[in-house]
């Protein structure tokens, strides 16, 4: 980049902007909510009590966007934005710099984020969807960071491989495509699938790295999308 700025600089930046303070504490809800919102796509139960409260302080304090009020301002529209930059910044602090091995207990930061979502799951402020939907949306994404966590050693800190001379040609370890074959195995367990299974998928990959809410559906436009001949870096749809 033209300022010079290096890699490593720019997010601990973003880690402060989103935990709004330079010091992640996973015990703290609005340091929890605000890391798993941004790629989970957490959903605010208006009618609780203090959603009001959480509301105004993600969106003064850890990047949360208002998007309209309704007519008396009471209430607000809020979500994240849909940058991958952003989503990976929030997975290096849910998981941490080091490689992981198969079998590993989970980082305590992982494991308490998810320990204050539950509690706040329980009061009843985040929405857990119709058929709790968010409990897919946490397991399809947290296996794919554990995913290439445990199976590409050859990363460092946020990049994949070493980036060379200039660290931002560096590619994102978050935004890393995967093989879904391989991937469906590493989360249901190793199958044998058949010639024809393979014979489709078998050089089919796939890459996200945080759930976004839509307010409106987008299915039959896969013809869209496979026209441009990657699926890299889109968001699933909640």
């Amino acid at each position: 980049m033209a300022s010079g700025i290096r890699v490593i600089e720019l997010a601990n930046l973003a880690v402060e902007k989103l935990c709004g303070s330079k010091e992640f504490s996973p015990s703290d809800t609005d340091h929890a909510i605000a890391v798993l919102g941004q790629r989970f796509g957490l959903e605010i139960c208006l009618g609780h009590q203090e959603s009001i409260k959480y509301l105004e302080r993600g969106v003064a304090s850890h990047l949360r966007i208002c998007t309209s009020t309704t007519d008396d301002m009471i209430w607000s529209c809020t979500n994240y934005p849909s940058e991958p930059f952003l989503s990976c910044i929030a997975a290096f602090t849910l998981h941490g710099e080091q490689p992981i091995m198969e079998n590993d207990v989970p980082d305590p930061r992982l494991k308490n984020c998810l320990k204050t979502l539950q509690d706040n799951l329980c009061k009843g402020m985040i929405d857990r969807g119709r058929a709790g939907e968010l409990v897919s949306r946490l397991l399809w994404l947290l296996a794919k960071d554990l995913f290439v966590r445990t199976r590409i050693q050859n990363y460092g800190n946020l990049f994949y491989a070493a980036p060379g001379p200039n660290e931002w040609d560096g590619e994102f370890i978050d935004c890393r495509r995967v093989k879904v074959l391989d991937y469906l195995d590493f989360v249901f367990g190793k199958h044998k699938w058949t010639e024809s299974v393979v014979g489709a998928f078998g050089n089919a990959y796939i890459n996200f790295s945080h759930w976004v809410s839509m307010v409106s559906d987008i299915a039959g436009k896969e013809a869209h999308w496979i026209g441009y001949g990657s699926f890299d870096d889109l968001q699933p749809q909640c």
